[in-house]
């Protein structure tokens, strides 16, 4: 299974992709929305781990906007913006679980896995799509 992981610090995001290769999945790394949005519309993924703030805006935008596109890729939020309600937030933006660091990454592999397993057993396809909007954050200097 192909995993998505959005997450600007080197450290964790290596150590994320570490522990999710010791499950079996296939790893790709992105450090801001501009690239996880040039690998979705290059790549389907079966799950998301996205990190909410990242150098060009907040992994939330890029929920809504897959959300609203039907997209229902799997999505776990791994973030240190875990208060309760940030967490509630992301859950109703449409993100299905959300950890809050620091965390484990026993933890972390089990809800991806119950998580891809229940999707497993529906009928869900990811939408694959050229035109993703690309989200930014109002003032940042990544490009358009």
């Amino acid at each position: 299974m192909r995993i998505l992981v959005l997450e600007d610090s080197l450290a964790v995001a290596r150590l994320v992709e570490s522990g999710l290769k010791a499950e079996g999945f296939t790893v790709t790394l992105a450090t801001t929305l501009a690239q996880a949005h040039d690998l979705l519309a290059e790549s389907e993924f079966d799950g998301m781990v996205l990190d909410r703030w990242v150098p060009d805006g907040d992994g939330l935008s890029l929920v809504s906007h897959l959300r609203a596109l039907g997209d229902e890729t799997p999505i776990i939020m791994l973030t240190t913006m875990d208060k309760d309600d940030q967490r509630i937030e992301g859950l109703r933006t449409g993100a299905d679980d959300y950890l809050g660091k620091p965390f484990t990454m026993e933890e972390h592999a089990l809800r991806l896995n119950k998580l891809l397993g229940r999707r497993a057993r529906t009928s869900w396809r990811p939408v694959r799509s050229r035109s993703i909007p690309r989200v930014i954050a109002p003032g940042s200097t990544a490009r358009k």
